[in-house]
């Protein structure tokens, strides 16, 4: 066994430059660089969360097709037919998100009053609709009280009961109620396809409404609130230029036409 004073005698006589070298770690490097390295595996990111980050973070807008078909595999999944989807959109009474049933009936109703969707389910497009039904209500109208022709005798007597022309509309013409009761209301309502009970306002705009449709389609027969709206803006002091402005726009006659009523009222009474 070499004892201590041999040990340093053979380290005596290695060159200094040697020692240096082979005891600097430099050389260490050098020399263990000469031998290849194992390469670890890089690690590598599940397919999934990958597919996830890419869904989330930057991928194109789905198509309308593909969101179709994302759709569905998520019924299919949760066994969930298209069927059963459409019953409980219409039949559930409970609110998802802001939209409760009578928002969602009236979406759906939206929705098949479309022309292509009419096509598809075998009816006929709405431009192609058979107004008569709707038509002949209107002309009904023209025989009842409100919308008749008229009288000079009763000129004077002009006190509306808007619950009454509420009545003889709905009674007489339903199917026109019906659709001025949905076309006069806010784009926002919930309520029932037709309200029970409407506002003055609401009653007063459906008789506007349905006095001049009336006179537009029989002038001659059904002329009593054009006559009669004349007859009270001329007696509340009316200028002529605004009663002519408001027989513009199909409301009265003309200035000189309700002139000539009152003329002739005056000499039936004078007559008389």
């Amino acid at each position: 066994m070499p004892t201590a004073s041999s040990l340093s005698s053979e380290l005596s006589s290695i060159p200094p430059d040697e020692m240096h070298l082979s005891s600097s770690p430099s050389a260490s490097s050098t020399s263990s660089d000469s031998t290849p390295r194992p390469k670890r595996p890089s690690p590598r990111r599940s397919p999934t969360r990958y597919r996830q980050i890419r869904r989330v973070a930057g991928k194109k807008r789905l198509q309308p097709f593909d969101k179709l078909r994302e759709t569905l595999y998520l019924w299919r999944k949760q066994r969930f037919t298209f069927k059963e989807f459409l019953r409980a959109w219409l039949l559930s009474d409970e609110h998802h998100g802001s939209l409760g049933r009578a928002t969602r009936v009236g979406l759906f109703r939206e929705l098949l009053e479309e022309e292509e969707i009419r096509e598809v389910l075998g009816h006929h497009p709405s431009s192609r609709r058979n107004w008569q039904p709707l038509l002949k209500e209107l002309d009904g109208l023209t025989e009842y009280k409100y919308f008749d022709t008229f009288d000079p005798d009763t000129a004077h007597e002009w006190d509306i009961d808007l619950e009454d022309v509420r009545k003889v509309i709905k009674t007489r013409a339903p199917e026109w109620y019906s659709c001025l009761d949905l076309v006069l209301r806010n784009c926002r309502s919930q309520e029932p396809d037709q309200r029970e009970t409407l506002s003055k306002g609401t009653i007063g705009q459906m008789y506007t409404m349905t006095a001049v449709a009336c006179r537009s389609r029989k002038r001659n027969t059904s002329s009593v609130y054009a006559k009669k709206l004349g007859l009270y803006m001329i007696s509340s002091g009316t200028k002529r230029r605004v009663v002519d402005t408001v027989a513009g726009l199909g409301l009265t006659d003309t200035y000189q036409s309700i002139n000539e009523d009152i003329s002739d009222m005056a000499l039936k009474a004078k007559a008389g």
